[in-house]
């Protein structure tokens, strides 16, 4: 199989309102991938690519702007097949030599990948399931491909929609003061978050904690059997990698950055298109290299 040539990247404000680094990292993506269609939507334009009573539903259900771009990204893979990149992605590498492996399953997303391999490991005492502490994500969400129906695509969009609705529909002011201790402490592991991501939790507690979109995947992981199996068959490919850099563009620029940005590491780095100020004085930053060499 081959992945659909088509790079989708959501700014929904417009894009000619984006910072610079998201103008670098859509650059990259076109300079690397001549043969693909590079699609930068809005809130205007994404009804060209989706139905447009969902997209009416979706940006009338009072979600903040990341919320409704996680279901988005979800729709366009579903729908379309292809690669969606945040738009603060920076492509390194042409898609062409390693996506349609990765994806070769149908879908593709970055895992952390000792986290993924704890939560998914039946043999794990329940004792250790609430006392250990690892990371509490096992995905990534910020580059997602596949063809179109696939099945965690397909399945997820729908379901975290109805998710994030039931959350919106039982909201409890009154339980505000105990909403962030109860979400700090389950944040203590990657099972614990993962009961975050339940429509009884967030019925229950009137409010989605704000990584819902990895608790509510972690939790179908653990509760769905198909769900499950589609995501064991995916490629396994480090997220951590790709994260390298994320909040550390405003260091001095390093050899080890410039290999690695020129072609010689991930495939994909995500950035953080707030974290590009310097962070020592006087010195030329990552940044400030990566707008010279590719902005």
């Amino acid at each position: 199989m081959t992945v659909p040539r088509n790079v989708w990247m959501l700014w929904l404000q417009g894009f000619d309102a984006a910072p610079p680094l998201v103008q670098t990292c859509v650059r990259s993506w076109k300079r690397n991938n001549p043969g693909w269609s590079v699609r930068l939507l809005t809130e205007t334009n994404v009804r060209d690519h989706l139905e447009a009573g969902f997209c009416d539903e979706l940006f009338a259900a009072g979600l903040p702007f990341p919320k409704i771009a996680n279901i988005i990204r979800l729709a366009l893979i579903a729908r379309h097949g292809g690669v969606y990149a945040d738009a603060d992605c920076f492509c390194t590498q042409p898609l062409d030599g390693w996506i349609d492996e990765a994806a070769g399953s149908g879908f593709f997303a970055f895992r952390f990948e000792e986290t993924d391999r704890w939560l998914l490991d039946d043999t794990v005492p329940f004792h250790r399931r609430l006392l250990s502490r690892t990371a509490d994500r096992v995905v990534a969400s910020w580059f997602l491909a596949g063809m179109p129906d696939n099945h965690i695509a397909t399945d997820f969009s729908h379901r975290h929609f109805v998710l994030l609705k039931t959350a919106l529909a039982s909201r409890k002011p009154s339980l505000g003061f105990l909403r962030n201790p109860i979400i700090g402490l389950l944040k203590r592991n990657a099972y614990l978050s993962s009961l975050m991501g339940s429509p009884e939790f967030v019925t229950r507690l009137g409010r989605y904690p704000y990584f819902i979109f990895h608790f509510h995947f972690a939790n179908l992981l653990r509760t769905d059997p198909a769900f499950r199996k589609a995501w064991a068959s995916v490629e396994p490919r480090s997220a951590s990698a790709a994260l390298k850099f994320s909040k550390k563009l405003g260091l001095p620029v390093d050899q080890t950055f410039k290999d690695e940005v020129s072609g010689g590491g991930s495939p994909v780095y995500k950035f953080h298109w707030r974290r590009t100020k310097p962070l020592q004085s006087g010195a030329r930053t990552r940044y400030e290299w990566l707008r010279e060499h590719f902005g």
